[in-house]
């Protein structure tokens, strides 16, 4: 992978203006269903700084994922020999700065929205962002997809002054459904571009499927570099959900793994008493026992052969991890970490099961490497 991304600063008016092209180093770490991050380091006389402000938008193309990545500057650090930019993705950092506020001051004054996790993501970026009653809450480059696949599984959820943001990671809990935001060049823009949020699904590549061409990344194999493993007995795995009502009459949903028995069932409760729907009520007992997952797989991943990220197996997909251990673990990729220097060398750090998404599947591969403890 010798490929560097190329990096455009944007002016004022949202028009791609300076290359940015001498730089020590690039990081950039996406996330699955979350708001990504990155990093540049550059020479302190390079021919782009007097571009360089706070707020800016920088375009960077990803060689390895071959799109174009809309950025937005929110630091920058000067030291004797060097000059840190950094910040988040354009629409990771805009959903983390709105609120929900329709509905608010009508009906319930919740905006409670049931269906696919697709179209329940949609409605809200629509209703909060790109059709926001309040022009002030508009945002003039972001889009959506054309298409609503209605993908993702059924969820329900209500928001009344929630972060957008925390609304779509928990429309994307608890499923394989992730989202990223893609420059695509349209003329119909004065500035020749929109920003397209798409959502997406990883693929199931584990070892325990006969659909895909499994990946098993390992040491043994010399397909990826342990750094760090952590798994933890979780102390949630089946939720009583408490809904509206009072006493004996009090709505309850139980969610989680029902084979489970002994000391390997481990409950909780949660208090959602502003509802009585059942499918709200399940998503958030399923969002507690994400929460309460903590197997974590960091590793760096090699490419010498067998399979090649961005083309066999890419972020949000579900792969075997041979960690060394007694068991192997199928583990979704949630977060992706690519460091390119100026010199052309390339290092990718793979964060696995910290947003699993597959809960059924993560809690028998946790219990399944215990011992019988029932008698």
């Amino acid at each position: 992978m010798k490929a560097v991304p190329n990096i455009w600063i944007c002016d004022d008016d949202y028009r791609r203006t300076e290359l940015l092209d001498i730089y020590n180093t690039c990081t950039y770490t996406e996330r699955f269903a979350n708001r990504d991050s990155w990093e540049i380091s550059l020479p302190r006389k390079s021919p782009a700084v007097p571009w360089l402000k706070i707020g800016r938008i920088l375009h960077m193309y990803d060689p390895i994922s071959d799109i174009v990545r809309c950025l937005i500057l929110k630091q920058i650090n000067i030291s004797d020999d060097e000059i840190r930019l950094a910040g988040n993705d354009y629409a990771g950092d805009l959903l983390g700065q709105r609120i929900c506020l329709s509905e608010v001051s009508s009906g319930t004054g919740y905006d409670t929205q049931s269906g696919s996790r697709e179209t329940v993501i949609r409605h809200f970026v629509d209703t909060e962002i790109i059709n926001a009653d309040d022009s002030a809450r508009q945002d003039p480059v972001l889009t959506l997809a054309e298409v609503d696949w209605e993908r993702g599984g059924e969820v329900a959820i209500s928001a009344r002054f929630d972060v957008l943001e925390d609304v779509v990671a928990t429309c994307c809990a608890s499923s394989l459904l992730g989202w990223q935001a893609v420059v695509v060049d349209d003329a119909s823009y004065e500035w020749g571009w929109r920003l397209e949020l798409q959502l997406r699904l990883g693929v199931d590549r584990s070892q325990n499927q006969s659909t895909e061409s499994p990946v098993t990344l390992s040491e043994a194999f010399g397909t990826a570099k342990i750094k760090d493993f952590c798994d933890t007995l979780p102390e949630t795995n089946f939720v009583i959900v408490a809904g509206q009502g009072e006493g004996a009459e009090r709505h309850l949903v139980s969610v989680g793994l029902q084979s489970l028995s002994g000391i390997m069932r481990r409950e909780s409760f949660c208090d959602a008493r502003d509802t009585s729907d059942d499918d709200e009520m399940a998503t958030r007992g399923y969002s507690a026992i994400s929460d309460a997952i903590s197997t974590s797989i960091e590793m760096e991943y090699l490419d010498i052969g067998g399979f090649s990220y961005g083309s066999d197996f890419t972020i949000g997909d579900i792969v075997t991890v041979d960690a060394g251990v007694c068991s192997a673990y199928d583990l979704q990729i949630a977060t992706v970490e690519i460091t390119w220097s100026g010199g052309g060398e390339t290092t990718i750090d793979l964060t696995l099961g910290t947003e699993i998404r597959d809960l059924c599947r993560l809690i028998s591969d946790v219990y399944s490497a215990m011992p019988d403890m029932r008698r």
